[in-house]
């Protein structure tokens, strides 16, 4: 089929993913390196150290720009034709070369980006190769950090360029922040007995849903919520715990997004649902604690919530 030079990144990321583009087709087109392509052939001893610095350097450099696709396994030529691709040696274990990839970017940069990593099938007349799409950034800049200088890198021209003083102030200054809160909404009351049997002594149960959600541009990194909930002469449980969580001594708990899972703009997660049994109706539930994620501001959390179902913001 026929290629043409792609716009942006994703679209060709997807030709290639789903076969529309195949390696060969690459190199009947002539299809040259341009801000979002690049070939690397894979050397036999890619594990080493000199090799992991060019992973980090190419996540960098496309994760700062309009992102990039990476095909592996691709040879290009010398002189005038050194950003062309000339033949396909592929990589020989392309399972183990993913494994690989994806043992060793999320600490090529940092802060991590995301990336994606898949092997495109094998044709009649080529071997196997590996093509890795990493997308604009919203949190740059992104230093390559496996590089001794720990240097930030651009993509200008078809190459990687260290970024001038100039470039990443302006980068800091344009970078997309997230901006976290904490909903509290009650899914229901119901009556219930305090005894097995049939009795006429009655609780009221509240059940409270509680969602973490991402208003702001950028996406949130390492995010953390610490939640206490202030003894009233009520009875309180967490369920349907859906991140890590840990509980401290002091009723306080911590749900925890972990290292790599970030929550995009937009986004919202489910953390929990609080339970509260109301044995004392005159004593409302205060639920406490403070939100915090990479380049964030720490947020407080204060809410009231009232045997009646109503529920007040502080």
């Amino acid at each position: 089929m026929p290629v043409t030079n792609h716009s942006n990144a994703q679209e060709l990321w997807e030709s290639l993913s789903d076969g529309r583009i195949s390696s060969l087709d690459l190199i009947k087109n002539h299809m040259r390196e341009s801000v979002i392509l690049e070939y690397k052939e894979v050397p036999t001893d890619y594990r080493d150290g000199k090799f992991r610095t060019t992973v980090s350097r190419t996540v960098s450099g496309f994760a700062n720009s309009a992102g990039g696709v990476v095909v592996w396994g691709v040879r290009t030529g010398q002189g005038n034709n050194k950003d062309t691709p000339t033949s396909v040696p592929g990589v020989s274990d392309p399972e183990t070369f993913v494994q690989w990839l994806n043992s060793v970017i999320p600490n090529a940069v940092q802060p991590a980006c995301i990336t994606h990593t898949e092997v495109i099938s094998r044709t009649e007349l080529t071997p196997p190769i590996v093509v890795t799409y990493i997308p604009a950034s919203d949190l740059p800049p992104h230093q390559a950090v496996l590089e001794t200088n720990k240097p930030y890198y651009t993509r200008l021209d078809g190459q990687f360029k260290v970024m001038e003083h100039h470039m990443l102030e302006d980068m800091f200054g344009r970078r997309r922040r997230p901006s976290l809160s904490l909903d509290v909404v009650l899914l229901g009351n119901k009556k219930e007995s305090t005894s097995p049997g049939p009795s006429l002594h009655l609780v009221t149960i509240s059940t409270y849903s509680l969602v973490l959600r991402n208003k702001g541009r950028g996406p949130a990194k390492y995010t953390a919520v610490q939640l206490k909930v202030k003894p009233s002469g009520s009875r309180t449980a967490w369920r349907e715990l859906s991140l890590y969580t840990k509980e401290y001594a002091n009723s306080t708990i911590e749900f925890n997004t972990g290292i790599e899972r970030l929550v995009y703009a937009g986004w919202h997660i489910n953390l929990s649902h609080l339970e509260v049994t109301w044995y004392d109706l005159t004593r409302p539930i205060e639920l406490t604690g403070v939100i915090n994620a990479e380049d964030m501001t720490s947020i407080p959390i204060h809410y009231v919530l009232y045997p009646d179902g109503t529920i007040n913001v502080l």
